[in-house]
């Protein structure tokens, strides 16, 4: 019976002594075992599949993006502090609860940028995400997306899209409205600060959206049928935005955003102290009025 060609890694130090013209000493049969093995390992290990996490690294900053996965994007390191718990994109067709967008494939992979497809019923989702880091102790980065929804049939497709962002922290998010009553900003304040704008140029505004509990949002998302996030647009916590879009046969939706994020910079030392010399010239003053 044939030998199982995938245990390469039991190949006997014999048979490769006797494959390649070699006669190892006794004493080193142990060495040729480790380096046939070694080799033969090594080149399965070629053979194997790849993570579907990818890192993007510029400057300051890196992010971790695992297309495999409904988590999608799961941190955001700037000088080394992860400002990201998790920003993931999901979609509905009519009468359905949201799905992720994904597993996504690779299409294009560079060191700060890569580009990643969905592929649905009726319909492509591309996504485009670009690193631009900040100088080291700057404390900024900023990430680009560009999302294209290509709708792959001749008819109409009625079409949701949610992004869904959770930061890290305890800031106050705020979502802001123009004057038509789109969604066409996120703003974060507190020790992290974020915006989120939407090149509205470019592509429309979110019609609807949402702040409150990440795992409350989630389970709406992927669990509600029909969901729609009316708010509130204010509060602690995650967000979600949705778009809401018919499009035509052969057409496409496209969103273009950006995230900038910035650490609000520690008070320097001399401030401090300013603020404690003050503080002690106040207590003195107090007591020398209680002693009149």
């Amino acid at each position: 019976m044939p030998e199982n060609p995938t245990k390469t890694c039991d190949l006997h130090p014999n048979d490769y002594n006797m494959q390649h013209g070699q006669n190892f000493p006794r004493g080193n049969k142990f060495f040729a075992w480790l380096i046939a093995g070694g080799v033969a390992c090594q080149i399965l290990s070629f053979a194997l599949p790849v993570s579907a996490a990818n890192t993007l690294t510029d400057g300051n900053a890196s992010t971790t993006i695992d297309l495999n996965s409904p988590a999608g994007m799961t941190s955001w390191t700037i000088d080394g502090v992860n400002v990201l718990n998790q920003q993931s994109f999901f979609y509905r067709t009519t009468g359905s609860v949201g799905s992720s967008i994904s597993p996504l494939s690779l299409t294009q992979l560079l060191p700060n940028s890569l580009s990643a497809t969905f592929a649905g019923v009726g319909f492509n989702v591309t996504t485009i995400y670009t690193l631009v880091g900040g100088a080291a102790g700057s404390a900024t980065a900023d990430i680009s997306e560009q999302i294209k929804v290509q709708n792959t049939t001749a008819a109409p497709l009625v079409f949701n899209f949610f992004q869904f962002a959770n930061f890290a922290g305890n800031g106050i998010v705020e979502l802001g409205q123009n004057s038509r009553g789109f969604i066409n900003e996120a703003f974060i304040s507190g020790g992290l600060v974020v915006t989120e704008n939407l090149d509205t140029g470019i592509s429309p505004g979110a019609n609807n959206g949402a702040v409150g509990d990440a795992a409350t949002i989630l389970g709406d998302i992927t669990g509600t049928p029909g969901y729609t996030p009316n708010g509130p647009l204010t509060g602690p916590g995650a967000w979600v935005l949705e778009w809401e879009r018919t499009i035509g046969g052969n057409g496409s939706l496209i969103i273009s955003k950006d995230l900038n994020a910035a650490q609000a910079p520690e008070p320097p030392a001399w401030s401090l102290v300013s603020i404690g010399l003050i503080a002690f010239g106040a207590i003195k003053q107090y007591r020398i009025r209680r002693s009149k």
